[in-house]
């Protein structure tokens, strides 16, 4: 199972047509501090066309779980971003998750606020409702997880939906400790009075410590 995997991964590459616009890669450790903390550390980057860099981020988070149906989570991203010339653009994050289960399903509902801070001009705030259903299966002895979510974004300083993000993805373990994530995502954003629309394929590696 774990050959095929690799074969898979390594047969994204040339496939940029089919995989639309845009690729961006995350990887990086989570931790748990005690019974109730996890903390995270990721590095992100986006790639148009599957070669030309034009953001990169570094981000920190942490979820404290405060019950068996509400999480915690906050964080901060520093993002690089390229558009004539690269800037630098800061983020904070925070909120409260809701999480559920119904039968081998798992639920979670993520309300969170943003506020940016770009490298020119005033801040910005949205407020961030992340939707997603989890499924858990084995195949031999490969365990996978399916997951579905949803992701609308609610700009606060114009009082309108600017963005959306549509994600399929499938994780299991490559070794022992290590993650793998591939997914798709439709994104709409608003631009003006237009929506424009972007395919994306994600990687995710996670390392647990």
């Amino acid at each position: 199972m774990r050959k095929l995997i690799i074969i898979c991964i390594l047969g994204i590459f040339p496939m940029q047509t089919f995989a639309g616009n845009e690729l961006w890669n995350d990887m990086g450790a989570v931790t748990k501090i005690n019974a109730d903390t996890t903390l995270s550390l990721k590095l992100g980057q986006k790639l148009t066309s599957f070669k030309t860099l034009y953001f990169y981020d570094f981000k920190p988070y942490a979820k404290y779980t405060i019950s068996d149906l509400f999480d915690a989570i906050g964080g901060y991203r520093l993002e690089r971003v390229k558009t004539t010339k690269w800037g630098t653009q800061n983020r904070l994050e925070g909120g409260v998750g809701i999480k559920w289960t119904l039968a081998d399903f798992s639920f979670n509902d993520a309300n969170q606020f943003e506020v940016i801070f770009p490298p020119s001009g005033s801040s910005a705030t949205n407020y961030k409702n992340k939707l997603a259903v989890g499924y858990g299966f084995k195949i031999a002895d490969q365990s996978i997880k399916l997951s579905l979510w949803d992701e609308l974004y609610f700009g606060l300083n114009k009082s309108e939906f600017n963005r959306n993000r549509l994600t399929f993805s499938a994780a299991t373990p490559i070794i022992q400790g290590l993650d793998l994530t591939l997914g798709y995502l439709y994104e709409k954003r608003k631009a003006g009075a237009s929506w424009i629309g972007t395919n994306v394929l994600l990687t995710d590696l996670t390392y647990s410590l």
